[in-house]
């Protein structure tokens, strides 16, 4: 049974362990006319309600008036002041009420939320006077304040009604039942209003500390599904975080990062059908060997006219050539005559044996050949298994092309992992040379999006890019905290409390600080919580607030 407001104004309240009949019997008993009257918690929460959102929609109607309430507030200020300064600013005060009497007149005929309330008033005949009689009601009361103004600014949509409507009522409501009847209670009725619509915003980014664009959720993701681990800076796209990462982290940073290329470069490696960590030369000529036997295996299988359509690709690629060099270097006329000079040698047919020539002798030109004709042969080789490919026996076709696919990706993990620098000759393949590799094989294709590098090479540059290592004011400031101003203000407090004993205790965990919060940051759970992306959350300043402004300004 809730507590029950006299006509007087006198609350009654009952033992919660009192029967529902004995309550009754005694309020019949004593106060039959309120007993008649009392509505129940569902009518009184809905009369709150309607009552609450028709002077919620007065306030609102009566804004245009707000200079006069204002130039009203501005006579009292001036009062006061003259009061305490007659003299020296007497003359200021009378200006300044001339101008705030201007106002007031300006406005006279404007109706205020006062008028519109009086009117409502007499219109419903006192039903939008009607006060809250239990608990919920009081909530229904002032949700029902706020709900005009979450319409007139955010509109009708059930989220912005919850966030800017219910939000603010609920919890203006709740802070000024928590203060009732003391001096506070009007200042934490506004804050709590205020406070209320940023609840949503204020717990998702407890579950989100650090949202990143789309984009880069989309990247992190597709290196994560590479078997990439990345640190939450990485992910997130926040630079400080990185810098502290790799300052605090110190040595388990280093290592961190190197196990990061070396799963990079595993991605890579299996592309092209080679399970490790790296590229080392070792690794890339046994991966070159075991391709290119399975070619010579396959293609022994088949046998490949030398007709027209061949002819004729050949002669294409040669054209193509020569369009962009001023001269046809011998090695790619020596390609041309030796293909039809060992088809001749068998009927017009190129064979296992005849194949594997020419595949071994493209290999050799090839590494001593300049860039155009470098291209130049490849593309022959590529014409040459084209037309194994289109003779070959259907059961071993999806070999033939499963072959083709890694040999294609070996150039472009050979070239990655021929370029200069200290992890490249580690047999590290970095985002940036795996990048050009692939721009180089085909700058169309990486453009679009298309083969089996463009995403790797495109969400490992994004990502995992390496930060300045020196010269930037994140990495000195992070530096800093590192170098020793933990340790000061542990022997500062340490002292404070123990004296030079306690400032020794407080200097060395002063010390022991940064690393142990760099060992936390690239933890696990920690990364796994700061590049979390369960939430997108809202900003906390909206334009909606505009009408919980409106609402608390017409309830002053």
């Amino acid at each position: 049974m809730p507590d029950i407001r006299m006509p007087d104004g006198q609350v009654v309240r009952f033992p919660d362990d009192m029967p529902d009949a004995e309550i009754k019997r005694m309020i019949e008993t004593k106060y039959p006319a309120v007993s008649k009257s009392q509505p129940g918690k569902v009518e009184d929460i809905a009369k709150s309600g309607a009552s609450g959102f028709a002077r919620g929609s007065a306030d609102l109607l009566g804004a245009p008036a707000l200079p006069r309430g204002i130039a009203a507030v501005g006579s009292q200020i001036s009062d006061f002041g003259r009061s305490i300064m007659p003299e020296v600013m007497g003359g200021l005060f009378d200006l300044q009420d001339r101008v705030l009497g201007g106002i007031t007149q300006a406005y006279d005929v404007v109706p205020d939320s006062g008028d519109i309330r009086g009117a409502l008033s007499r219109a419903s005949n006192g039903g939008t006077d009607y006060q809250p009689q239990t608990t919920g009601g009081k909530y229904a009361g002032t949700v029902g304040e706020f709900l005009p103004g979450a319409l007139l600014f955010g509109g009708a949509n059930p989220s912005n009604l919850l966030r800017f409507g219910a939000a603010p009522g609920l919890t203006s409501e709740a802070a000024g039942q928590a203060t009732e009847g003391t001096a506070l209670e009007p200042w934490a009725r506004v804050g709590g209003a205020l406070l209320g619509p940023a609840i949503p915003s204020v717990a998702k980014r407890a579950i989100t500390p650090l949202p990143a664009s789309p984009q880069r959720t989309a990247m992190a993701n597709q290196l994560r599904k590479e078997g990439v681990d990345l640190t939450a800076g990485q992910a997130t796209g926040r630079q400080n975080l990185r810098y502290a990462e790799s300052e605090l982290g110190g040595g388990k940073a280093a290592d961190f990062i190197e196990r990061q290329g070396e799963q990079f470069t595993r991605a890579a490696l299996r592309r092209a059908g080679v399970n490790a960590d790296r590229a080392t030369p070792d690794i890339l000529d046994d991966a070159f060997t075991q391709i290119g036997n399975k070619f010579d295996t396959l293609a022994a299988k088949t046998k490949v006219p030398f007709d027209a359509k061949l002819q004729n690709d050949m002669l294409e690629a040669v054209v193509d050539y020569q369009s962009i060099s001023a001269n046809t270097a011998p090695a790619v006329e020596r390609i041309m005559n030796r293909t039809a000079e060992l088809a001749a040698k068998n009927k017009g047919r190129l064979e296992g044996e005849a194949y594997k020539n020419i595949r071994s002798e493209i290999g050799k030109l090839i590494s001593r050949a300049d860039g155009p004709t470098q291209q130049a042969l490849r593309d022959l080789q590529h014409v040459i298994d084209d037309a194994v490919g289109r003779h070959m026996p259907a059961k071993f076709l999806k070999d033939w092309q499963t072959a083709r696919t890694q040999y294609r990706n070996m150039l472009v993990i050979e070239n990655s992992a021929t370029r200069a620098g200290e992890n490249a000759a580690m047999g590290i393949i970095s985002p940036s040379a795996l990048r050009s590799a692939t721009v180089q094989q085909s700058k169309r294709a990486y453009a679009r999006g298309k083969g089996d590098f463009a995403d790797l090479a495109r969400a490992g540059e994004a990502i995992l890019k390496p930060l300045p290592q020196s010269g930037t004011a994140p990495r000195q400031a992070v530096r800093a905290i590192g170098a020793g101003i933990p340790s000061i203000l542990g022997g500062g407090a340490g002292a404070a409390f123990g004296g030079a004993p306690g400032a020794m205790l407080g200097a060395t965990a002063g010390v022991m600080m940064p690393p142990l919060m760099g060992r936390a940051l690239l933890s696990a759970p920690m990364r796994a919580y700061l590049a979390n992306q369960m939430t997108r959350s809202a900003p906390i300043l909206d334009r909606r607030y505009l009408g919980t402004a409106a609402t608390l300004t017409g309830q002053q």
